[in-house]
């Protein structure tokens, strides 16, 4: 199982953590945009879940996205 936690621990951790500590660099990202754009990861995994893995959709996840978006209002404004 070493291997399935080495992907793990690649994907889920070290990729994402280093590829926005390297755009965080460039001069064209601020930290607001790097913030908001890795706060919108939830909902990026749901669409593809729901698009690639055919996850149905219910009354709690419609209602858990909803209140995750309200929250991004503030950030957006």
């Amino acid at each position: 199982h070493s291997w399935y936690y080495v992907q793990i621990i690649l994907f889920t951790t070290y990729i994402p953590y280093s590829l926005r500590f390297w755009a965080l660099r460039s001069e064209t990202l601020t930290a607001s945009k790097a913030c908001l754009l890795y706060n919108l990861s939830p909902f990026m995994t749901y669409l593809f879940s729901y698009l690639l893995c055919s996850e149905k959709v219910t009354l709690k996840k419609v209602i858990g996205l909803i209140i995750g978006f309200v929250g991004f209002i503030p950030n957006v404004i």
